[in-house]
């Protein structure tokens, strides 16, 4: 029972992990459509999305994809297969939203493919634990079996899931810091009226 219990709780959170993120706001009614996985968004506003292993089409406003905010217009020119192309213009460090955009999607799957493995691995070495210690198991050799696999997915998991976090929050910070706009203006300051520098 305890195996099967502790089996139970490793796949859930595995279903967790992995599961679907992306968020529609529909541009009519009020409810909005998360844990979905948006597949496709063409003509500017409709959005092609899977929501429960069922596929879907709506018009929508804006979508949050990855944890990325875009707003979306009724655009009939745009009739590309592409998803969407991204209307951020800024550069940081000699590269445009896109780019940091595609290496944080990387990262984003490497860490919950780390977290994953790093949840398996903690989970087999409980499980050849429990296995060792309990008296009434005369099984000794997949005790020991699971114990050593969980203990080399956990070491190879956990290093994987903390760079490639570190990687995604770095590349999320990126991104972020494309989308700010500089501008010059004539305002008051601290020292009377001059020019103001937004940023």
């Amino acid at each position: 029972m305890k195996k099967f219990n502790l089996g139970i709780l490793l796949v859930f959170i595995g279903i967790q992990v992995f599961g679907q993120s992306d968020i529609i706001y529909p541009a009519k009614g009020n409810k909005v459509i998360d844990s979905c996985e948006i597949t496709q968004v063409k003509n500017g506003n409709v959005v092609y999305y899977t929501k429960d292993s069922l596929s879907n089409v709506i018009v929508a406003v804006a979508i949050n994809q990855n944890g990325t905010y875009i707003a979306l217009s009724n655009d009939p020119d745009n009739n590309n297969s592409k998803s969407y192309q991204s209307n951020q213009s800024g550069l940081y460090r000699g590269h445009d939203y896109d780019y940091y955009n595609k290496l944080y999607k990387r990262a984003k799957g490497s860490a919950g493919f780390g977290g994953f493995m790093t949840i398996i691995g903690l989970g087999g070495s409980i499980a050849g634990s429990v296995m060792t210690l309990d008296d009434q198991t005369n099984n000794d050799e997949a005790a020991f079996i699971a114990t050593i696999a969980g203990a080399v997915l956990f070491n190879i998991g956990l290093p994987v899931w903390i760079s490639s976090g570190v990687k995604k929050r770095n590349n999320k910070n990126a991104m972020e810091m494309t989308n700010r706009n500089t501008n010059l203006s004539f305002g008051t300051t601290n020292n009377g009226v001059g020019l103001v520098l937004n940023f």
